[in-house]
């Protein structure tokens, strides 16, 4: 997949920014996303503008479209064949994630549709739940929005970091620097997904403030948070850091 990504890049460039949006597309259009490997995907796309071969802002424009089309048209099938979705049997073999999308959706509807975005598993549900629960339009554009536009830059970060450190000899010389910049996408990845499981479950009422709130995923949520902390301020003292805070730069600017 990687040599067909250079070949694409490299004899034909001027097809790269549509493919980008096509795959952001179908990775927000209703079931389809559920079987596309997206973060393996978006994470190869970010190699290529870790290296230069993509220019950054091209193509973090073009997902962004492809995600706003393919949720939007989500969310307007949703609103419009309900019943017809109901019926689909794809939709029902995902049933015990579409209870739980369907039950954050009314309690919490702005996070959980900006969350959600940031998901694999919930990401291509959520629009057409949106659609089909007559979410009202403003309340789902405005955080589905501000989704689309962060969701690539997620997604392309650890391809971006990958290729500075494989092309960098003064990075990739220190392997306990490597590893910590690993640790940082994975760990941010972990707070995201504690997070809207923290935010979604359904507390007992009966039930003092403490308990309700105070739970086993606050606490692997607040762990994870100290880790990342403790990954970024370990980060500060390697001199490498410098070097990739100079070669991202480049390549945003």
């Amino acid at each position: 997949m990687i040599h067909w990504f250079s070949y694409i890049t490299s004899e034909h460039s001027e097809y790269i920014l549509i493919f980008i949006s096509l795959i952001s597309f179908l990775e927000s259009f209703i079931i389809i996303g559920s079987f596309l490997p997206g973060m393996i995907l978006m994470s190869i796309l970010g190699t290529f503008i870790g290296s230069k071969k993509i220019n950054f802002y091209y193509a973090w424009i073009s997902s962004t479209s492809g995600c706003l089309l393919g949720d939007w048209l989500s969310y307007y099938l949703g609103f419009l064949c309900s019943n017809w979705i109901i019926r689909c049997h794809l939709f029902k073999k995902y049933n015990s994630i579409v209870v739980k999308a369907i039950y954050a959706l009314n309690k919490y509807s702005v996070p959980s549709i900006f969350f959600g975005k940031l998901l694999g598993f919930t990401r291509p549900i959520i629009p057409v739940l949106s659609g089909m629960l007559k979410v009202p339009i403003k309340t789902f554009l405005i955080p589905n929005l501000f989704a689309c536009i962060l969701w690539p830059i997620i997604y392309f970060f650890p391809g971006i970091i990958t290729s500075i450190v494989i092309n960098s000899p003064k990075i990739k010389q220190n392997s306990l620097f490597k590893w910590l910049m690993l640790s940082v996408p994975i760990l941010a990845w972990i707070i995201i997904v504690l997070l809207w499981k923290w935010w979604r479950e359904e507390f007992s009422t009966n039930r003092l403030w403490l308990n309700r709130y105070i739970n086993k995923t606050f606490f692997l949520l607040i762990i994870s948070c100290l880790l990342l902390t403790i990954s970024i301020f370990q980060l500060q003292y390697y001199p490498e850091l410098n070097v990739l805070k100079n070669l991202i730069y480049n390549i945003i600017i």
